[in-house]
């Protein structure tokens, strides 16, 4: 059973909509922060992918958040690491 602080951090990396370019690592950082109390260790995963467009004759390499990772002290003061697929262009 996942704890608060694991649901809101999930709730959090969900609302965020990668695939724009306006968001931000500090600003991440930064909520996530103001919302567990502790600076947590945040990693970012991209993946690249390639993709042809009709009428064009070269790929064009993609690149793009897969999984964001997430460590912090849960409510047990036990460390705890989340990892968060962000990556639902193909489910």
């Amino acid at each position: 059973m996942a704890s608060m602080k694991e649901n809101s951090i999930q709730q959090f990396v969900d609302s965020i909509d990668f695939n724009r370019d306006d968001w931000k690592y500090s600003d991440l950082l930064e909520a996530l922060q103001s919302q567990l109390g502790e600076t947590p260790g945040v990693d970012i995963e991209y993946g690249k992918d390639a993709m042809l467009l009709e009428g064009e004759t070269e790929a064009r390499e993609v690149e793009f958040v897969s999984k964001v990772s997430v460590v912090f002290t849960d409510t047990d003061d036990k460390f705890k690491k989340i990892v968060i697929d962000v990556d639902k262009r193909f489910k």
